[in-house]
């Protein structure tokens, strides 16, 4: 198992009478220019036009804990209102989390409430969660 993660299954076995021996088989790290290269990103999307009504949405996605920290921080001091602060139809960046341990990091530890949480953490998930976003947000705005 990873060095980061939750401790339910370990829990859970112990619980049940099962002795379990943790060992970490991999370590997760934030990459050492994860936050150069987001800020090139987020200046980049800036960068699109001078008329800041027209710029396009964008979304950041978030796969795990490790490195929100960071990227919630950049999106803080890039984005000029903060993102959880602003009414959705407002904002020009929203947030997206794979799944609900990232949702509650995201929550409980940095603050933002994410737009969209994905029902199952996998690409099928993540689609349905920014699709029914997007749908009430058609709503919304009709």
């Amino acid at each position: 198992m990873g060095e980061i993660r939750r401790d339910v299954i370990p829990k859970t076995l112990n619980a049940g009478g099962v002795c379990v021996e943790e060992i970490v088989i991999y370590d997760t790290q934030v990459m050492s220019s994860f936050e150069e290269d987001l800020a090139r990103v987020l200046k980049h999307g800036e960068d699109g036009g001078k008329d800041s009504d027209k710029q396009a949405s964008r979304w950041v996605v978030v796969f795990s804990p490790t490195g929100s920290g960071t990227a919630m921080e950049l999106l803080r001091r890039k984005v000029q209102s903060t993102v959880s602060a602003v009414p959705h139809l407002e904002r020009k960046t929203y947030v997206a989390a794979i799944g609900p341990t990232t949702a509650s990091h995201l929550c409980d530890v940095l603050g933002v409430e994410p737009d969209v949480v994905a029902g199952t953490p996998s690409p099928q998930g993540l689609l349905s969660g920014l699709k029914q976003f997007l749908e009430m947000q058609i709503l919304k705005a009709g």
